[in-house]
């Protein structure tokens, strides 16, 4: 868990955002929810009516949600009362460093310890936390900051010590339909003509699934297990490949040592490296020199970025 999260501070997730409304995804989360809560803590919804839609990624959003009642039922030992409420904004704000507008807010609080000036003055800073050594990183609500402001929202703590806490998000309207937001997710889906892409992933998950999303993108597909399987479907002289999708560590051959011969046997081919690393980590795994100049795209990856990562470096293989 911790790798998870130092990796996704790290890496400053490119935001994906979809059009969703706050209360709908809430429901979806109760269950979860009143799951992680102690028994002596009682948890309580109370959903705002016609609330607007947003535009924001619901998984990150769902990530800033379990961390903040994660943290209320630790701030309330002994138990207390942990509400989720969400409202509208129409008309604008009274709250100092929201511009008047109008926005879905969504609120946390919580009857606990509470904190005073100092901690809640230094909450979202990376590392620092008041928990016991061995119970906090210090990651979980720098995270919750990154995410609501790589989200165009705004964050506010409202806390005495004794007294509580309220942790309040406002996320600006979208003016967009259901069909517009669709619309989009096509335009930013490219599609292929029947090119074949070889890829090269040890993972059988992930291999399956690139397989099955290229499939559904219009491109032909091989795939091999690691670089000498790899290899030997490169030096089959019956075979076509237009691209070839590589993971960057794996046993035996690494990736880069498979692209440094794919690409003597196969010139011309386009090329992508794909890894659950930042590129700087592979860079020091792997070393500048046997990366050349060949992109990466980031595990996890959905088929919108891996769509449009594949219809770039064809397209700039088209034109050398």
């Amino acid at each position: 868990s911790l790798t998870k999260r130092l990796l996704s501070f790290s890496r400053r997730q490119q935001i994906q955002p979809q059009l969703l409304n706050l209360d709908e995804l809430i429901r979806d989360m109760e269950e979860v929810l009143l799951r992680i809560i102690s028994a002596d803590v009682e948890l309580t919804f109370d959903y705002g009516s016609g609330l607007y839609n947003v535009e924001l990624d619901p998984d990150q959003v769902q990530q800033v949600i379990l961390n903040l009642v994660n943290n209320a039922r630790d701030a309330m030992p002994t138990g207390g009362l942990l509400t989720v409420s969400t409202l509208e904004v129409t008309s604008g704000t009274d709250v100092v460093g929201v511009p008047a507008g109008e926005y879905s807010v969504l609120s946390i609080s919580d009857t606990g310890i509470g904190m005073d000036e100092d901690t809640r003055r230094r909450l979202f800073e990376p590392f620092y936390t008041t928990k016991d050594r061995g119970h906090g990183t210090g990651l979980g609500l720098s995270m919750v900051h990154g995410i609501v402001t790589a989200s165009n929202g705004y964050i506010f703590v409202d806390s005495r010590k004794g007294r509580g806490s309220k942790f309040t998000m406002y996320f600006p309207r979208s003016h967009k339909s259901a069909t517009d937001a669709q619309a989009t997710l096509v335009e930013e889906t490219r599609y292929g003509d029947n090119e074949t892409i070889l890829v090269v992933e040890d993972n059988d998950q992930v291999r399956k699934f690139a397989e099955s999303s290229l499939k559904s993108l219009g491109y032909e597909v091989i795939t091999a297990p690691g670089g000498q399987e790899g290899l030997e479907i490169c030096r089959t002289e019956s075979v076509t490949i237009d691209l070839i999708l590589s993971d960057v560590v794996m046993p035996g051959m690494s990736g880069p040592q498979f692209m440094f011969e794919a690409l003597k046997i196969r010139p011309d081919v386009a090329a992508i490296y794909m890894s659950a690393y930042t590129k700087d980590k592979v860079l020091r795994i792997q070393g500048a020199n046997t990366m050349r100049d060949i992109p990466l795209i980031t595990k996890p990856f959905n088929i919108e970025s891996l769509s449009r990562a594949i219809h770039e470096q064809l397209a700039r293989r088209s034109k050398t």
